[in-house]
């Protein structure tokens, strides 16, 4: 599994959509090439290593997980205009804290504001007074146990919210929240 490698956005795509579905097994369907929302997702040659273990497929083995991600709303990628997914990309600790804490409480819920953090790396406010969008969300996943024993340095309140997450801490988050919502707590 390579623990201490960095995940992948379309590597997350994959355990956030087997988590929601609470299936380790669950595969999407193949989303239609005319429908696609993603526009750097292209029909590749069937030829192609690229896709291996879906051979018989015009796309990347990624697709049809960033779509239904998308469908799902956990993520509308990482551009809105145009929209693209970069599922090569690296998520970052307060993408995944995001990701899982609507994996526990629904992917239309929305943290309440905040106007401190908890840890003395995350910036709460921007230069011109505005609040940015991480806090709330490392707020709500520290407070549904989502991150404290996932990589987050507890004793200095060091959160690492733009630091790339490795996929061992991915499937942290991913067990904790599926833990917090069989007990209830989603």
């Amino acid at each position: 599994m390579k623990p201490e490698d960095t995940a992948t956005r379309s590597q997350a795509s994959v355990l956030l959509v087997r988590t929601w579905h609470q299936d380790p097994e669950y595969i999407p369907q193949e989303p239609e090439v005319e429908n696609l929302y993603f526009e750097d997702v292209q029909p590749i040659s069937l030829a192609s290593t690229s896709n291996v273990g879906d051979p018989d497929s015009a796309l990347p083995w990624s697709a049809k997980w960033n779509e239904e991600n998308y469908k799902l709303g956990f993520s509308s990628g990482c551009s809105v205009d145009p929209p693209m997914f970069c599922g090569e990309g690296i998520i970052t600790r307060a993408q995944a804290a995001t990701f899982f804490v609507k994996v526990l409480h629904g992917p239309d819920f929305r943290p309440p504001e905040v106007s401190e953090s908890s840890f003395r790396d995350v910036q709460v406010y921007n230069a011109d007074g505005s609040l940015t969008w991480q806090p709330k969300w490392i707020e709500q996943a520290t407070y549904d146990g989502l991150v404290q024993v996932c990589g987050t340095d507890m004793l200095n309140m060091n959160f690492r919210p733009g630091e790339a997450i490795t996929r061992a801490e991915v499937v942290c988050m991913m067990y904790h929240a599926l833990s917090a919502k069989e007990s209830g707590g989603g």
